[in-house]
This record gives C-alpha cells, sequence and structure tokens, in this order.
C-alpha cells in the first residue's frame, strides 16, 4: 500500500548506516584496518598494503589477529595475502 511505501521508505537504510554499524561493533584498532577495505570496496587490497595503510606491521602478530577477528565479525573477506570488505557491508552489489 502506499502508506506501507511509505512507512518503509521512512526506516530505509543506507551503505553509510552499514558502515556506521560496523563502526560500532569494530572498536580501536578494527577501525584502521577496516576503513581502508570500505574505501577500497570492491577490491582487495593486498595484507602489505592494508597493513601499511593501518599504520601496523604484517610481520606482526596484532596485525594479523585484528583481520581474523575483522572476518570472524563477518566484516572483512580474507586470505593469506589479501582482505576485502564484505559485501554485507555495501548494499549496491559489488561489480567485480
Amino acid at each position: 500500500t502506499p502508506s506501507g511505501r511509505r512507512a518503509a521508505s521512512a526506516h530505509a537504510l543506507a551503505t553509510s548506516d552499514l558502515h556506521a554499524m560496523a563502526h560500532a561493533v569494530a572498536k580501536g584498532y578494527l577501525h584502521k584496518i577496516l576503513d581502508p577495505l570500505l574505501d577500497a570496496y570492491p577490491q582487495e587490497l593486498d595484507l602489505a598494503d592494508l597493513a601499511l595503510r593501518a599504520g601496523m606491521s604484517v610481520e606482526g602478530g596484532a596485525f594479523g589477529g585484528y583481520v581474523r577477528e575483522l572476518r570472524a565479525l563477518g566484516f572483512v573477506v580474507s586470505t593469506k595475502t589479501s582482505a576485502r570488505a564484505a559485501d554485507a557491508l555495501f548494499l549496491e552489489p559489488a561489480v567485480r
């Protein structure tokens, strides 16, 4: 119905809302890793480049732990050499 559509659109989420919710969950250094991935989406970033953008060392155990934590939260898709922001953080489908 028209009134239903109006009510639904009043509560519609934007991609920025999804990012704000992710930031509310991802505290501290997780932001430093998540933000470059959000900016690069839908592209993957090499882990060494991601660590540099986050101001961290790819060699340190902390960086890998943070990437794993973001993956466990469902915010990041990663391999042994690269990472990207998860599609779930974007309303529009990715064109890769």
